[in-house]
């Protein structure tokens, strides 16, 4: 279903789980979608109310007519989650939709009772490597666009990053290059050019503003983002947050690794309600 935001996005959404449970919303990264999680929700929809929704430019979220920054976009979702959640939700964000709620816990924290992330990143430091990534984003945006969906679907599986993958059995794998492929190329252009990595602000000294507790997951087999979250959690500097690497997962730990990454979150949901 949709519903149009103050913002001017019309958010797709999905509900699932038990609506007597804790709210936990759901935000998929780059070239996903709400069906992104239909592995973990599995396991979660006995313990949760789940939000699912779909970013601009994917699934069933058209794009905003105008240009966006990330923190208008968190600052939106944030708007949108609070009007159909009635209050704040936990919220879980992976890659992009980690860099999009981290956002909005920075931006608006009214809309966020507790955070998790996974393989989310605060940004580049360095400017010059960071204008060399906007670049990067923005060559990749004009090559989906002229080259067709096809071939960015087996482009992006086949990068470093998403390499564990390869350990998943076919059928799995086939359907992750299925999803790719239902992508819309000016969504995935529209992201990248206003949502990529090299248009995100370095956000690591504002960490210590955040207001809720923090989960910080990442694959153990994914070191990069592995390491970005002790660095991350040291500059949040609050005893309410928690790092965590799942076994036998890279970068998209809810898709290898599904059942450790919903014990994960039920835990540290759990906790929540005993120090309340």
């Amino acid at each position: 279903m949709r519903h149009a935001s103050p913002g001017g996005i019309e958010w797709n959404c999905e509900w699932r789980g038990r609506e007597s449970k804790p709210l936990l919303a759901l935000v998929h990264g780059f070239a996903g979608s709400l069906k992104s999680w239909d592995d973990l929700t599995r396991h979660l929809e006995q313990h949760f109310r789940l939000l699912l929704v779909d970013l601009p430019g994917h699934g069933g979220t058209p794009v905003p007519e105008t240009a966006m920054t990330l923190r208008e976009l968190g600052t939106t979702l944030g708007e949108f989650v609070r009007s159909v959640a009635d209050g704040a939700a936990m919220m879980c964000g992976y890659s992009m939709g980690g860099r999009v709620t981290l956002h909005t816990a920075l931006f608006s924290p009214e809309a966020v009772s507790a955070l998790v992330l996974m393989g989310a990143s605060p940004g580049i430091e360095d400017a010059r490597e960071r204008k060399e990534r906007q670049a990067s984003d923005q060559a990749l945006a004009e090559k989906i666009l002229a080259n067709g969906i096809e071939r960015f679907a087996d482009y992006w599986g086949s990068l470093p990053l998403f390499a564990s993958q390869n350990m998943l059995p076919p059928d799995m794998q086939a359907e992750l290059r299925a999803s790719r492929l239902a992508c819309d190329p000016q969504g995935l252009a529209y992201c990248l050019k206003n949502f990529g990595t090299g248009e995100q602000e370095f956000l690591a000294r504002k960490l210590h503003r955040l207001s809720c507790p923090v989960l910080l997951m990442a694959g153990a087999l994914d070191e990069n983002f592995s390491r970005l979250n002790h660095h991350m959690a040291a500059s949040i500097g609050t005893p309410a947050v928690r790092v965590v690497e799942i076994p036998r997962a890279g970068h998209a730990a809810h898709i290898e690794n599904p059942k450790a990454v919903a014990r994960e979150i039920l835990s540290f949901s759990e906790n929540l309600r005993i120090e309340s």
